[in-house]
């Protein structure tokens, strides 16, 4: 009996064009790829074809000196929902830590605006 191969990330292709300061997030089914794509994105896996560029270079063509300043200009948080929130707080309080961490809000309710964004862009209420 053959193993079925399993594709988590197949035929992907995005553009991310941010001049300040921003957080995205990816959102899927459990096994959907999103841990994949994170490690590509970060440059810790090469893809198996085509590029991940960032700033116009191929990340998979960085020197370690550009590969350490890149590090340094982007962030992944990868977690396992279950080991790090509280089930005490609500929902909206583990999605206002970065808003309030990064500044990206002036105010509670544009801070609520941002969340809600969010959450209608992925299908959530």
């Amino acid at each position: 009996m053959r193993k079925k191969r399993t594709v988590a990330v197949d035929d992907i292709s995005f553009s991310i064009e941010v001049d300040e300061p921003a957080i995205h997030a990816v959102a899927g089914e459990s096994g959907s790829g999103k841990s994949t794509l994170g490690l590509i994105l970060m440059g810790f896996v090469k893809p198996t074809s085509g590029q991940v560029l960032y700033r116009g270079q191929d990340i998979t063509r960085l020197n370690s000196a550009q590969q350490r300043d890149f590090r340094q200009e982007i962030q992944a948080v990868f977690q396992d929902p279950f080991s790090v929130y509280n089930p005490f707080y609500k929902v909206d309080h583990v999605l206002n830590v970065p808003i309030a961490k990064f500044k990206l809000a002036d105010s509670g309710a544009a801070a609520k605006a941002l969340i809600e964004e969010a959450l209608t862009g992925v299908g959530l209420r």
